[in-house]
């Protein structure tokens, strides 16, 4: 695998293993009749796992939810190396699953081979580096086609207002530019380490008009097909983040405001080393120049507050990581339950309000803190997200604008180019 702290090695590909030639797929589990156009061509069928994480003796695999394909992982014949493994369990999450596999003694495994009937699967496998994330503020965040420009003022202000040190960005298959013109944009912010992890992957189809984050149907407990991005964010857990000192999961378009102090020492005096907090809607006037940039965010809706999934920073060394969970989008997460309904329900129940609690202590100890959304920050590719409100029905956020101007509202700022 590169070194990432070579500037000329920022790129690493995952060790994923595809499922071409097994004359197997995986299943969607939303009946035929709720599926909206386009919803076949953007479900990942043909991904087995994502990538291959040492931890200890034992090997974890990230993968997509592994549906119908979980009893053939499960009496199929795997090698670590040249040693014949058995799968020790599955993990079961609401957008990925991970199988974990048994080493009968600690070794520094380099592949990993799965066997189906006559169809072979392999991968490398990736050996941790957390030297590398080692005691810096990090953030991790999806990116496919962002402006350049969006990249450049997102880190700009996390910078300047939370002490940025490190970003992870995951490529998923952008067109717009390649890999060398996106590491070249990065490597202009002041940063300590960056990495960009290469993940040509379907994302999933996901379109709120068709159906809620979750529903039950058909008896069973249903969630969006959309396993990229979660997935990732657990195998960059376990290969870089483990010593970081605090991870912010966020988008593009939003930005943190914590008045007084930063999104990552929030984080890190909290008595859980974990934040949840909720964020709200920014807008801009389309017809400005430069709309579609951050600092022109700062006009709120007159009456409404819509709704926004709340976004998190956690850290890795601190109580809330001692427990058994996982990264999720927007929360934190037991295992599920996959063979009853009624289990799934009530694990479903039992995280929300666990995270319920935890959104709850994080407002108490910065009860201003919030996420900004930005609007207009879009390629289009969600066809859940709504168009800004008529211009007549924004007014002036004052808060969210000193917040921008402080950053943006200079001749040095990114925003001004």
């Amino acid at each position: 695998m590169p070194d990432a702290l070579s500037p000329s090695s920022a790129v690493v590909t995952v060790n994923a293993c595809k499922l071409t030639g097994s004359g197997l797929q995986r299943q969607s589990k939303l009946p035929p009749s709720y599926r909206p156009k386009g919803y076949e061509e953007a479900f990942d069928a043909d991904t087995l796992w994502y990538d291959a994480v040492q931890v200890g003796r034992r090997i974890q695999l990230v993968c997509p939810k592994l549906n119908n394909l979980a009893s053939k992982v499960r009496s199929a014949r795997w090698w670590v190396d040249e040693r014949q493994v058995v799968v020790q369990r599955i993990h079961f999450y609401r957008f990925h699953d991970v199988v974990e596999l048994q080493l009968p003694i600690y070794m520094q495994a380099r592949t990993v081979t799965i066997e189906i009937g006559s169809w072979l699967g392999s991968s490398n496998v990736a050996q941790p580096q957390p030297q590398l994330f080692a005691r810096l503020n990090t953030v991790v965040v999806m990116n496919r086609n962002n402006n350049l420009h969006w990249i450049t003022d997102f880190l700009h202000f996390h910078i300047h207002d939370h002490g940025l040190q490190a970003m992870v960005m995951i490529d998923n298959d952008s067109t717009a530019y390649d890999l060398q013109d996106l590491q070249d944009k990065i490597d202009k912010a002041d940063l300590r380490q960056r990495l960009i992890i290469s993940a040509p992957f379907k994302f999933g189809a996901y379109d709120l008009k068709f159906y809620k984050p979750w529903s039950l149907m058909n008896g069973r407990l249903f969630y969006p097909e959309i396993y990229l991005q979660t997935a990732l964010l657990n195998s960059l857990r376990l290969r870089y983040l483990s010593q970081a000192r605090a991870v912010l999961n966020c988008d593009i378009d939003e930005l943190a405001y914590t008045p007084k102090t930063t999104i990552f020492d929030l984080t890190v005096r909290s008595p859980l080393g974990f934040v949840s907090l909720a964020a709200v809607w920014r807008y801009s006037k389309s017809m400005d120049h430069n709309s579609t940039r951050h600092a022109a965010h700062h006009l709120k809706h007159c009456a409404l507050a819509e709704p926004c999934h709340a976004k998190w920073c956690i850290a890795p060394q601190g109580p809330v990581s001692r427990l058994p969970l996982s990264w999720n989008l927007h929360w934190l997460e037991l295992e599920q339950h996959e063979k009853s309904t009624i289990l799934s329900l009530l694990s479903h129940r039992i995280n929300h309000a666990l995270n319920y609690i935890f959104k709850i202590i994080s407002l108490s100890l910065c009860r201003d803190a919030k996420f900004y959304h930005c609007r207009n920050i879009t390629t289009g590719w969600f066809s859940g997200r709504k168009p800004s409100p008529p211009i007549n029905q924004l007014i002036p956020d004052p808060e969210c604008e000193a917040a921008l101007n402080a950053v943006f509202n200079s001749p040095h700022s990114p925003a001004s180019s």
